[in-house]
């Protein structure tokens, strides 16, 4: 679904209430990232684009093109904002001086400024550049890929503090929606109907390539909106706010699960490197109260030297842990095939637990998993289980393998006995068996798969009716509004001031502009068949109330049947899609059908009576 800031809706508390003026927000009170390697707390930071960020830091203002003025409005868009002329060359060799860069990329524009914010581990480097003009910065994006004395370097755009703590760094893709950070005009925010899918094509196209617009099923006033370049969806986000026919939306960027962060994602293995990091890399636990990374280093320099350690505490549990990396694979696997290790510390001694690091964003209940699956990018002519298990067992026990038919001669898993043979064999990710690169990756057992996939599908569910339940409150404020509008203008005696669309003139149907809307046709209504005797008309009402404002309801008893009507078309069609129901222990089939006229004239009459 599309990224809510606080989780919920527009304007229904998910967000920040912009139409009185600023917000108020807490204060940064960042210091500099000399003065607390690891954080108020503790924790060691993340780093994007080169920038140290830690967990207790608050964004203190917003940094978008519409800025922090007392009033954040979409007419009032700033092409030259902070954020709008800023740019980061990343991936820089440290042999690459700052003198080449700006002197390279002031062939672009005039550069304001040029800061290192990193370097990382002394292989790469993170510059931030400020330039003049925003269009500096757009003809630097246009003109990649880069090369500066032969080496390739990267550039990216700024992101907005939000983005950065939700991860949102690499996608492509943007959901545009009723705004709630700024302030526009009432009763314009949001798609309509009217809007089609070409005039969103044409609203972005200036912004980049568009290659796919869809509409949100579950919020008739958004979409989604696909790039073919990130660049372009950088540089929406950075703008926020847009008018697409005097409707205002806002613009936020949507999590893409194919899109890796390498610098913030290291731990994946692309190429299969045996000498990979993640591969070098050793996690100790239950450490003494008092240990310091030279305790570490002692403990461990015997097989092999140490590159990196650390010793920081765990967010969670605020317990020590280690972690190191070797300057050689075999280090890591002759330091587990000796275990158990115990550290003294003063007169405090403990065996500590030492084992392989588990990737960041693993799912955890893979942690100590035994099942690995495998996938050929290339079939096999005829996939063997004997050159399967061969080539695994050099790892360590292999208990069994199964070879899946579907897609044929290409997947299927091996169960190990031990779950270190697991995690090497996963970390490694990119095999060479039989002439194929094959992929390993960690997997769950059947039956454990199939739970995840029900309890994914019961929550996503769960999601759906949670969205519609918050659509429908939307749907009937806005009802109320617009009959105390009309209420108001007929006692005013203000009826068709400015014509016929003026002031006291008949407010337009939300969905008067949808081509299903026949005006001809008859309404339908939701028809049950067999109602048992015994069943009041008042249970069923207010048991379908839940899909929307029920205008009335109709039981003829010559046939036993009931014609229950909704205030809208939408949420009759959103009620029949669930055909069974169970009211007061009855159980009762729906269907949607037309509206007969004698139901439809004795439910008007009826309506006050019986909920209408």
């Amino acid at each position: 679904g599309p990224p809510m800031m606080g989780g919920g809706p527009p304007m229904m508390g998910g967000g920040p209430p912009m139409m009185g003026g600023r917000p108020p927000m807490m204060n940064m009170g960042m210091k500099p990232m000399e003065d607390r390697p690891f954080g108020d707390s503790g924790n060691p930071p993340y780093r994007v684009l080169g920038e140290p960020l830690h967990d207790e830091d608050v964004v203190e203002e917003f940094d978008d093109a519409l800025g922090n003025g007392a009033r954040r409005m979409v007419d009032f868009i700033d092409n030259q904002a902070l954020c709008m002329r800023t740019i980061y060359v990343c991936n820089v060799p440290t042999t690459i001086t700052e003198t080449s860069i700006r002197e390279y990329f002031e062939t672009f524009g005039v550069l304001e400024t040029i800061d290192l914010t990193s370097r990382k581990r002394m292989e790469k480097s993170f510059f931030k550049i400020i330039a003049q003009d925003s269009s500096t910065v757009q003809k630097i994006q246009q003109s990649r890929p880069h090369f500066i004395e032969g080496k390739e370097v990267h550039t990216k755009r700024a992101l907005l503090q939000k983005d950065k703590r939700t991860g949102y760094v690499n996608t492509s893709v943007i959901y545009i929606g009723q705004p709630f950070s700024f302030a526009y005009k009432t009763m314009t925010g949001g798609l309509v109907n009217s809007i089609t899918d070409d005039d969103i094509y044409d609203a972005f196209a200036e912004h980049g390539e568009v290659t796919n617009v869809q509409r949100d099923e579950h919020n008739f006033g958004g979409a989604y909106i696909t790039f073919a370049d990130q660049d372009s969806a950088d540089k929406v986000a950075l703008l926020r706010g847009f008018t697409i026919h005097d409707r205002a939306v806002e613009a936020e960027k949507v999590f893409n699960e194919e899109d890796k962060d390498e610098e913030n994602a290291p731990d994946l293995n692309k190429t299969g490197d045996p000498e990979h990091k993640i591969m070098r890399k050793l996690v100790c636990f239950n450490l003494p109260d008092e240990c310091k990374s030279t305790d570490i280093k002692e403990l461990f320099a015997k097989y092999g030297e140490i590159e990196e350690c650390f010793v920081p505490k765990s967010k969670g549990s605020g317990k020590l842990f280690a972690v190191l990396v070797f300057a050689k694979a075999a280090s890591v696997d002759e330091a587990l095939l000796e275990r158990p290790h115990k550290c003294q510390v003063g007169d405090q001694s403990r065996e500590i637990v030492v084992k392989r690091p588990q990737p960041r964003g693993e799912d955890r209940e893979l942690a100590k998993s035994t099942m690995v699956k495998f996938w050929a990018r290339e079939a096999w002519d005829e996939l063997e289980e004997g050159f399967i298990r061969d080539y695994f067992q050099k790892f360590g026990e292999v208990e069994n393998v199964n070879i899946l038919s579907k897609p044929p001669n290409k997947m299927g898993f091996v169960r190990f006995v031990e779950e270190d043979v697991v995690q090497k064999v996963s970390l490694l990710f990119l095999h060479k068996i039989e002439g194929r690169e094959v992929e390993v990756v960690k997997a769950l057992s059947a039956r454990r798969y199939r739970e995840k996939r029900e309890e994914a599908m019961m929550q996503e569910q769960m999601m759906r009716e949670e969205m519609h339940r918050r659509q429908i409150v939307m749907e009937n404020m806005e009802m109320l509004r617009m009959r105390a509008h009309r209420e108001m203008s007929m006692g005013s005696g203000l009826m068709g001031i400015g014509g016929e669309g003026g002031m006291g003139g008949p407010i337009p149907n939300r969905r008067q502009n949808n081509p299903m809307n026949n005006q001809n046709k008859l309404p339908e209504c939701i028809i049950i068949d067999d109602m048992p005797e015994d069943l009041e008309k008042q249970d069923i009402i207010t048991y379908f109330a839940k899909y929307g404002s029920i205008r009335g309801m109709y039981k003829n008893k010559e046939n036993n049947q009931g014609c229950l009507f909704f205030e809208a078309d939408y949420m009759t069609d959103y009620c029949a899609r669930k055909t069974e129901h169970v009211i007061k222990g009855h159980n009762i089939t729906i269907r949607k059908g037309l509206e007969p006229a004698q139901a439809r004239r004795l439910a008007t009459d009826e309506g006050d009576d019986e909920g209408g």
